[in-house]
C-alpha cells in the first residue's frame, strides 16, 4: 500500500484513473479467459520465471545501456523503458491467468493451489495485480 501512495504521487490523477481502468479491464478479461480455457497454464510457472529473469535483467542493464553509446542515450533509454513496460504488462498478463488457474483448478489443470493455501493464493494474485498496474501506469504516464 505505501508503495503504491508513492507511485500515486508522481502520476497526475487523470492517469491514475485510466490506469486503474485499464488494470481493471485487463484482469477482468484474463480471468474469464483463464475460467473458460481448456488451455492448461499452470504447467507454464518455469517459463513465466525465466521470462521474469529477463526482465529483471533488462532492468538492471538499462542504466549501463545509456552510458555506453553517447549519441542518441535519450531516445536509446526511451525505446528500452517502452520495452520494459511492454514487457512486464505482458509477463504479469501471463502471471494472472497462470495465478487464477491455480487458484479455481478443475479436470483440467495439473496444478492448483489446495483450501490451506488460501493466503499464499490470495497474495500471489495481488502482486500481480499490482505489479500490472504499475506497468500499465508507466506505458500510461510515458516515464
Amino acid at each position: 500500500t505505501y508503495l503504491l501512495g508513492y507511485v500515486g504521487i508522481m502520476y497526475k490523477s487523470s492517469i491514475l484513473l485510466l490506469g486503474g481502468f485499464t488494470t481493471l479491464t485487463m484482469f477482468s478479461g484474463l480471468t474469464l479467459y483463464a475460467l473458460q480455457t481448456t488451455y492448461d497454464y499452470t504447467t507454464k510457472g518455469n517459463y513465466l520465471l525465466i521470462c521474469l529473469f529477463g526482465l529483471l535483467m533488462i532492468s538492471f542493464m538499462t542504466p549501463f545501456i545509456g552510458l555506453i553509446s553517447d549519441s542518441g542515450q535519450d531516445e536509446i533509454n526511451n525505446v528500452l523503458n517502452v520495452v520494459y513496460s511492454v514487457g512486464g504488462t505482458v509477463l504479469f498478463s501471463f502471471y494472472i491467468v497462470y495465478d487464477t488457474q491455480l487458484i479455481v483448478g478443475g479436470k483440467h489443470r495439473q496444478l492448483q493451489f489446495s483450501e490451506k493455501d488460501f493466503a499464499l493464493a490470495t497474495i500471489s494474485l495481488y502482486t500481480d495485480i499490482i505489479n500490472l498496474f504499475i506497468f500499465v501506469l508507466e506505458l500510461l504516464g510515458g516515464r
